[in-house]
């Protein structure tokens, strides 16, 4: 970070099979760190290199703060872990789990607002088919995901106000349907968001 006054990075191989980057960093008003972790593994045994895997497990996680909390600021935590299986064949499956906190404080002359929000996430079964250059097209054909959010809004001292959202999506080769709930109201929507490797 070049306007950190503070940071620190290491990379590490360790004995489980991780690949580890961690990266923290300190300004004079904020503190963060990111680490993120790979595994490679053939029938279920880690490998240092990623040759002739049939698996790939990656896990991210960061965190952003403001140091004085009694100004305007945002704090937030996340984390993933996600699981590539299949990779050596022609379609890979991914499955996962997200969850994300942010806190988002504004501090006027005459009041205080505070809105926390949460998200939780969950991939199942995704299909991915290799397409003739490789894996980089990501293009889901299959599968499905969740995603909750929840919002509760303060100002001041008064009662806080809740509230939440269910997203529901499945992939039909490219195609995502999706559907949103808050409470009782549904809204739903298709649309092509990529073209599938077939």
């Amino acid at each position: 970070d070049p306007n950190a006054v503070f940071d620190t990075s290491n990379v590490s191989y360790t004995a489980t099979g991780w690949h580890v980057i961690h990266l923290s960093y300190t300004g004079a008003t904020y503190a963060g760190a990111v680490t993120d972790s790979i595994m490679f593994l053939n029938n279920n045994v880690a490998q240092e290199q990623a040759i002739g895997i049939d698996r790939m497990e990656f896990s991210h996680w960061w965190d952003y703060n403001t140091i004085d909390t009694t100004v305007t600021g945002k704090t937030y935590d996340a984390n993933n872990h996600l699981s590539f299986a299949g990779l050596n064949t022609t379609k890979a499956t991914i499955n996962g789990t997200t969850s994300m906190t942010i806190s988002d404080k504004f501090v006027s002359a005459d009041s205080t607002v505070v809105r926390d929000f949460n998200f939780q996430a969950a991939l199942v079964n995704v299909g991915i088919n290799k397409s003739p250059v490789g894996w980089a097209q990501s293009c889901p054909n299959s599968g499905s995901a969740t995603i909750t959010v929840g919002m509760t809004y303060t100002k001041d001292n008064g009662t806080p106000v809740s509230t939440s959202w269910v997203f529901s999506l499945t992939f039909v080769n490219g195609i995502v349907n999706v559907s949103a709930t808050s409470g009782t109201t549904t809204w739903t929507n298709s649309y092509q968001a990529c073209t599938a490797s077939l």
